[in-house]
């Protein structure tokens, strides 16, 4: 088989890019823009709200293993332990829907500081890594050329979201 990231990885890495661009202070979750793009918690207190975004599995069209042998704090023999990576040179296709269910025409202004925040966030979240081991130079990606689809009330959102991403 080919390795799968899943819909809600992707949501929870986009969550995390949202809050790097809001300087990871946790209140950033609490702000009418991220309650409408992510959903609000399950537990919170005002009711359970959808999001505006919806997540889809990636596929990549090829897949490598390798083996890492951590030191050991004392003397005894590690065990190598073997990872699933996506190689260099693969492609995969990140796909995003964004369905603002709960709008009508007078809020076109917010529907646009939302593709501008999307934008950024996907930039972001290119640049932090995707997957485990990120931090030690695992799962960098370079997006490609992007390709956004929409209806004609979206055209305006389209073109926002190409702008940001064919800047980063």
């Amino acid at each position: 088989g080919y390795p799968e990231y899943w819909g809600p990885s992707w949501k929870g890495l986009l969550r995390h890019a949202y809050l790097a661009n809001h300087e990871f202070k946790k209140s950033a979750f609490k702000s009418p823009q991220a309650v409408r793009l992510f959903g609000n918690p399950k537990e919170a207190n005002e009711g359970h709200r959808s999001g505006r975004l919806r997540f889809f599995t990636s596929r990549f069209d090829s897949i490598d293993f390798i083996v890492i042998h951590p030191s050991a704090r004392q003397p005894r023999k590690p065990l190598p332990i073997p990872i699933e990576t996506v190689p260099p040179g693969t492609t995969g296709l990140f796909r995003l829907l964004y369905c603002p269910w709960d709008t009508n025409t007078s809020e076109q202004v917010e529907v646009e500081r939302d593709a501008e925040t999307i934008g950024e966030t996907i930039q972001t979240m290119f640049l932090l890594g995707i997957g485990a081991k990120s931090s030690a130079g695992f799962g960098t990606a370079t997006p490609g050329t992007p390709t956004v689809t929409a209806n004609e009330r979206a055209d305006t959102l389209a073109t926002i979201i190409s702008s940001k991403l064919a800047n980063s």
